[in-house]
């Protein structure tokens, strides 16, 4: 149960950090493209001594027709993001 509260709390740190730039442009319609450029975060992992956190980032890229996913490792505090 601790896991998966720690889980949800560092999902929505990362979504969070993502949201500013999504507001920062003019207010219109969301359309069918828009949805599809928002950035997928999925399988979280949180390491066993709690420290760092692993997960999944998929992108549009519309050149290649298909998402393009990359593996992301965190400090839990947010520091010291690798690819």
């Amino acid at each position: 149960m601790l896991m998966r509260r720690g889980r949800t709390l560092i999902a929505c740190a990362l979504l969070m950090a993502i949201l500013p730039a999504a507001q920062a442009q003019s207010k219109r319609g969301l359309t069918l493209v828009d949805l599809l450029n928002v950035p997928r975060l999925t399988d979280l992992q949180l390491s066993p001594d709690h420290r760092q956190v692993v997960y999944t980032l998929a992108q549009s890229d519309w050149k290649a027709n298909k998402r393009i996913t990359h593996v992301w490792r965190v400090q839990a505090d947010g520091a010291n993001t690798v690819q």
